[in-house]
């Protein structure tokens, strides 16, 4: 399996687009990997999860060709994550000579409904559930909505489990902690890799927001992961998912995270399990 991370910041994007602070400024400055659009993930051919809005971008930054895309997974309706307009240009006139036959889109019943209010009913756009622990059948993968631990203005987010070629791929972004159900579920799935978020970076997490991670937490995810059986020995834990506020430059940050075995996630970084 193989996917590629288009994007790894936070909603604000890394430099925020009016932000003076000093990661933002040492971003601007550094360039390359200290860089950071809104997260999203591809795995070739076929399947986003959170086309959000710096997708455009990212398929020009990284020379992509979308025209076989066939599935949008959404985490939720955040609009880093989940801009409804640009499913508008999957219409012909607007994308003509596709090898797919429109997109099929799952996800939460807030992510349907936003899609529902802001685009016209048309044939190439399929919205459907992705009910919890309700395994999707794609044509080539099979994706498990997990509930994440970011219930914001009362709506569930959901992790992804990808599978396909026989590897699983844990795709965990804005999420704190898991709650026990979900902990229960992932006793009964086996994972090659997990790609976590890690919105706080370096700071620690402030208690009353539980809904992301710090580094810590973070680690903490991935070792009980592995400590129940559900991460294969050696697999890749990937952090992603950061906030300006916290975060390192790339290199101190990996040096860092390195210590604890993880690897930190930058824009086009290409994953292969």
């Amino acid at each position: 399996m193989e996917a590629i991370i288009l994007g790894t910041s936070a909603a604000e994007g890394i430099p925020a687009l009016f932000c003076g602070c000093d990661a933002c400024q040492s971003a601007r400055i550094a360039g390359g990997k200290d860089i950071r659009a809104r997260q999203s993930l591809y795995l070739p051919p076929d399947i986003v999860i959170d086309l959000g809005p710096d997708c455009l971008y990212a398929v020009h930054r990284f020379g992509l060709d979308w025209s076989a895309l066939s599935t949008l997974l959404y985490t939720h309706s955040h609009s880093d994550h989940c801009v409804p307009q640009e499913l508008e240009y999957v219409r012909p006139v607007f994308a003509n000579h596709r090898k797919a036959n429109g997109l099929d889109v799952y996800g939460n019943e807030g992510v349907r409904a936003s899609i529902q209010s802001t685009l016209d009913e048309h044939e190439d756009v399929r919205l459907h559930p992705a009910p919890p622990f309700v395994p999707i059948q794609l044509p080539n993968a099979t994706a498990v909505p997990v509930p994440s631990h970011h219930k914001t203005d009362g709506e569930e987010t959901l992790n992804y489990i990808i599978t396909r070629d026989g590897k699983s791929l844990l795709c965990a972004w804005d999420t704190g902690y898991y709650d026990e159900e979900t902990w229960e579920f992932l006793k009964t799935v086996r994972l090659d890799g997990v790609l976590v978020e890690c919105t706080f970076g370096a700071n620690k997490r402030d208690p009353k927001w539980p809904y992301h991670l710090d580094l810590p937490s973070a680690v903490a995810l991935r070792d009980r992961l592995q400590a129940q059986g559900t991460l294969v020995e050696d697999a890749p834990g990937i952090i992603t998912h950061f906030s300006h506020n916290g975060v390192l430059p790339y290199e101190a940050f990996q040096d860092l995270a390195g210590t604890f075995g993880m690897q930190v996630a930058y824009d086009g970084m290409r994953v292969t399990l």
